[in-house]
């Protein structure tokens, strides 16, 4: 027993000066760097420039994701000396290997990138639009309207796509529309160009075959249904005779005129020179008098009326054929 434990006593120390030696060998790992380096991805990792070996496999592949920054930007390079590397390594704090720096005196990180030419650019906004509007479309419905630029990233570590998001949500995708090309580098968004398209619609509309007077309704025979390319201006064109029922012209229209609801208005309830009520209201109080008419009105729309009180001319909203309504607010009338 006795010469057990002096056996013990003699081995102990030596055993641990083994584990103390294992564990010096095992954290320590060899980074040779290499001359030049094409780098993936928008993180710069020591595996990316330089060779990892080592004892243990764990602490090498903790080594190779050590980062070392950010990649050049797309046409530019880096310029890293084994010195600097090895300073920000022993910067970094890592008690739990020991990094040392050999190869290479100078390691020149050039970054991989990926390019879309202008042409591809306008390709990709193009697509967007024919599946946000739900039809194919052409080159005469949906163009450039203005010089698109190339678009040039990193190249992503793992993957790199492109997409597509308008730059004005909720807008109508009509007329001048702006979208974001944009770069997903590895899941992440990054970089990108915007694209502005003229959207031109193909739309059905009542065309006016001959010339119609204001205040006159308009009818079956004095309008053609014409195809047309809109492009948002016009977002009210009339496209149906039903659309015109008890409606009459605003003004005075000419042949060739595509018709749109802010041509028309209801037909006038009031007429020029007719007696009509005017409610005068101020918050919660009503005062009513009377006038004559100035013009013909619909109703719901802004007429003058000359008060027989004050002989003033209000602007007064008709209600009816027999009553208009003024509304006063503070600092004056509306």
């Amino acid at each position: 027993m006795y010469q057990l434990l002096l056996t013990i006593s003699i081995l102990a120390p030596w055993a641990q000066d083994q584990a103390t030696e294992w564990e010096a060998v095992s954290s320590t790992v060899r980074a040779t760097l290499h001359e030049r380096a094409e780098v993936r991805g928008v993180e710069l990792r020591l595996a990316d420039i330089a060779d990892i070996t080592g004892v243990d496999a764990d602490v090498v592949a903790k080594a190779r994701r050590i980062s070392i920054g950010r990649t050049p930007g797309p046409g530019r390079a880096a310029l890293l000396t084994a010195e600097t590397i090895q300073s920000m390594l022993d910067r970094s704090g890592r008690e739990d290997m020991d990094i040392r720096v050999d190869g290479a005196a100078s390691v020149q990180v050039l970054s991989d990138t990926v390019t879309l030419s202008a042409g591809e650019v306008d390709t990709l906004a193009r697509r967007w639009l024919w599946r946000a509007l739900g039809w194919r479309g052409d080159s005469s419905n949906v163009r450039p309207a203005s010089t698109t630029q190339p678009l040039s990233v990193a190249a992503g570590r793992w993957s790199t796509r492109f997409e597509v998001i308008p730059e004005e949500p909720g807008k109508p995708l009509a007329g001048l529309v702006s979208l974001r090309v944009r770069a997903v580098i590895d899941g992440r968004p990054a970089a990108g160009t915007t694209v502005r398209m003229m959207v031109k619609r193909r739309t059905k509309a009542l065309v006016l075959t001959r010339r119609i007077a204001a205040g006159r309704p308009i009818q079956a025979d004095d309008v053609r249904v014409e195809e047309r390319l809109a492009d948002g201006r016009q977002p009210d064109l009339v496209k149906d005779m039903a659309s015109l029922q008890e409606l009459v012209t605003r003004r005075t229209l000419n042949p060739g005129t595509a018709i749109s609801m802010r041509d028309l208005q209801g037909r006038p309830v009031v007429f020029r020179n007719d007696r009509v009520d005017i409610h005068v209201i101020h918050g919660a109080l009503t005062v009513t008098g009377s006038g004559r008419a100035m013009e013909a009105g619909a109703p719901g729309s802004i007429i003058a009326v000359r008060s027989d009180e004050s002989r003033r001319i209000l602007q007064v909203k008709v209600l009816d054929s027999r009553t208009v309504e003024h509304r006063l607010h503070a600092g004056g009338s509306k």
